[in-house]
């Protein structure tokens, strides 16, 4: 009952009402519609690149296994790429340098060096998760 009274004379009855009424009926997020587009661009190196653009771009799992696999192959289907084999490690990881931290790089590609670039996206939820935001295959001479 003290409680009652509290809110009462704070005048805050009707937010809190309105907040459990937001709870209680909103729908359950459902999981995210991962919409997005790619947008092919040629970089000053001659190197092509796919920018992937939209609300959620395609997800990156960093299992270092199969699902890194997946999710990279994934990306590359939606630019019109072959996929990848294997999982490569994070280049910052070889390199030592932090410029690399969040690429990943298959030296011997199908079509040339591919590197995939990866940043951290926003889902429905409101949750983090990595994604991927570029993939660039550089022109062999």
């Amino acid at each position: 009952m003290m409680t009652t009274d509290i809110w009462m004379r704070r005048g805050s009855i009707p937010v809190l009402c309105i907040w459990i009424l937001m709870v209680s009926c909103a729908p359950e997020p459902r999981g995210t519609t991962y919409d997005y587009s790619c947008r092919k661009v040629t970089e000053r190196s001659g190197a092509t690149s796919w920018i992937f653009e939209g609300k959620h771009r395609p997800p990156l799992e960093l299992d270092g296994g199969s699902g890194f696999v997946v999710s990279v192959n994934r990306a590359l289907q939606a630019a019109g790429l072959p996929g990848v084999v294997g999982a490569v490690p994070e280049r910052s990881s070889i390199t030592g340098f932090r410029g690399d931290r969040g690429r990943y790089q298959w030296k011997r590609y199908a079509k040339g060096p591919l590197t995939v670039a990866r940043s951290l996206c926003t889902d429905v939820r409101y949750q983090h998760y990595d994604c991927i935001w570029k993939v660039t295959v550089e022109e062999v001479p």
